[in-house]
């Protein structure tokens, strides 16, 4: 029996150039090639890495992207969350 997926968004901001941006994922339990659960992160119905490695601005190109996450339905530990346009 699988569990239902987990509807998560994510809000990046390049401190780079100042590009903000939020993203949707769906997070799934699978198995992995050892039978162990793991965590599987889909974006627009497409498996992806997760949101916490996320490479690169979409804008410039850099690395120096901060990420803040902000789960639906209840606030997250620790902290304020950070408001950021599309």
């Amino acid at each position: 029996m699988e569990d239902e997926p987990i509807r998560e968004s994510y809000s990046f901001l390049c401190s780079a150039c100042g590009h903000a941006w939020r993203e949707d994922y769906e997070i799934r339990r699978v198995h992995d090639s050892h039978g162990l659960i793991q965590s599987a992160f889909f974006l627009d119905g497409q498996r992806t890495t997760s949101p916490l490695t996320q490479g690169r601005c979409p804008g410039c190109a850099s690395p120096r992207v901060l990420v803040t996450h902000r789960t639906r339905g209840r606030r997250p530990r620790g902290g304020a969350m950070m408001e950021v346009s599309p």
